[in-house]
């Protein structure tokens, strides 16, 4: 509840100034050439008992065309007003993008109406704003919503509107890959995919919980692949399914061949012999010589990464995936995932501990072995560490993790990507199976005076692993006073 209500305040407190407004306001143009128009079909059955929260959901149609460099992305949608609670929903439009390396331009909103097409687009006026969804959880992308409120809309209108959106990759430019949905909870009349690319190019896919096959052909240079389904089966959404299990019909495509050839693409950017500042550097000198062991050295680094260099995440232009160098994350202080693992790696290889950053997905990374190779199926970096013939894995973005290397608790995120040279492939992280209890509670119990004088009860709490950094977690986040009482 208090995410969803901070990420409406930004969206009220953050419109664009009136300059802003006018130097990022989307252009209105028609549909690009190579887009194909998919019919609007006529729907049997009853429009309500199809209707999802007074909307008909007619057609959903994404065509994107990538030349070799850049993507054009394409989306028509196209929906009926069947009852006054769709109003809302259908009248009010919003895109968002990433100015800078995308482009947006409207090519149509239409509403048709006893057999009338009105044409809305020409004088459609915009409002733009920075929303930050995800600003409660210390990260900024940068992205703007584009807000159309259509006059005039009534139940029983259709609203036929589609936009293009113009994509400067920010990494892997000369590779294309991308994943769609093609069954929902609701209702759809026509689901639509098309992807072109260049002919001397060809797709990977990967499809699951569905049969559906492309229709594949060539024409002007280009390898075109064309997914059509009608009326897919709508398939009621669980809670609590993990999140590497998919809940509808979806499909992944790549021209990337192999996990190396993501890494290829991206392990320029990892300069793990990056200058690290001389005040830094006197601090892992100072672990150098205080610690016993590497075990316990390299614990003491993970530490101070974690606990002196907060987590920020700011998404914004090619940051989203380049790590800053080390020396600039000390110097603000902050960092996202990627920038806090590059400079613990870096800080171990100075102290001859090899490291690596690995990309991860937080909830997805069971699932990642059996999609198509794409820099797009992570969404996290931890570091992996080779120490005495053993592998760890550390989460930079974690805190109070106490003990050596070895002790501490290993992310449980799957299977993961490291990005060095040698790297063959996905790794899984390994989770051995507890033989100990990590929680041991012993209470005494001292009756003064034959118990008379009442009684005095100890109770001692010994933590273990990952439970002893929650413990401390819990500890630093909380007065003293409330935790004696939480815990009685």
């Amino acid at each position: 509840m208090f995410r969803v209500f901070l990420s409406f305040l930004v969206l009220v407190l953050f419109p664009l100034s009136a300059v802003a407004q006018e130097n990022t306001q989307p252009e209105k143009q028609p549909a690009p050439s190579w887009v194909i128009n998919v019919d609007i079909p006529v729907l049997a059955g009853n429009e309500k008992k199809r209707a999802y929260k007074g909307q008909l959901y007619i057609v959903s149609d994404t065509q994107e065309k990538w030349d070799g460099k850049k993507t054009y992305f394409y989306k028509r949608l196209v929906t009926k007003v069947v009852d006054r609670v769709g109003l809302e929903k259908i009248a009010n439009l919003n895109v968002s993008f990433l100015p800078g390396y995308e482009k947006l331009i409207f090519n149509s909103i239409i509403v048709r109406r006893d057999g009338q097409t009105i044409d809305l687009l020409a004088d459609q006026k915009f409002k733009i704003f920075q929303q930050e969804k995800e600003l409660s959880a210390g990260i900024l992308n940068g992205r703007l919503t584009v807000y159309a409120a259509l006059a005039d809309i009534r139940v029983g209108d259709i609203v036929d509107w589609s936009y293009t959106i113009e994509i400067e990759p920010r990494i892997l430019s000369n590779h294309f890959s991308t994943a769609f949905q093609i069954q929902y909870s609701i209702p759809v009349g026509v689901k639509h995919y098309r992807i072109l690319i260049p002919q001397d190019k060809k797709l990977q896919i990967k499809s699951f919980l569905t049969h559906l096959k492309p229709v594949i052909s060539t024409q002007n240079n280009q390898r075109i692949y064309d997914w059509k389904i009608v009326d897919p089966v709508p398939v009621l959404g669980e809670k609590q399914v993990p999140g590497s299990i998919l809940k509808w019909a979806k499909i992944y495509v790549s021209t990337l061949k192999s996990w190396p050839d993501v890494v290829r693409g991206m392990v320029k950017d990892y300069n793990y012999d990056a200058d690290l500042p001389d005040e830094f550097v006197a601090k892992l000198d100072k672990i150098a010589k205080q610690g016993k062991s590497d075990d316990e050295r390299a614990g003491m680094v993970v530490r101070l990464v974690q606990d002196t260099v907060r987590y920020v995440g700011i998404e914004v232009g090619i940051g989203a995936f380049v790590p800053r160098p080390p020396s600039l994350v000390l110097k603000r202080g902050f960092g996202d995932c990627k920038d806090k693992s590059l400079l613990l790696a870096a800080s171990l290889k100075h102290l001859g501990i090899p490291a690596r950053v690995a990309l991860a997905h937080l909830t997805k990374g069971e699932a990642i072995m059996s999609k198509p190779p794409s820099p797009y199926a992570f969404n996290h970096a931890i570091v992996k560490v080779n120490l005495g013939g053993k592998t760890y894995w550390v989460d930079a973005t974690d805190s109070h993790q106490g003990g050596r290397l070895s002790q501490m608790a290993p992310p449980k995120y799957g299977y993961v990507l490291p990005i060095a040279q040698d790297t063959s492939g996905l790794e899984k992280i390994t989770v051995d199976e507890l033989q100990s209890p990590t929680m041991t509670l012993t209470e005494n119990y001292q009756f003064h005076n034959k118990g008379k004088g009442g009684v005095t009860l100890k109770v001692e709490t010994v933590y273990l692993g990952e439970e002893a950094d929650d413990q401390r977690y819990k500890f630093a986040n909380s007065s003293l006073p409330d935790f004696d009482k939480n815990y009685l």
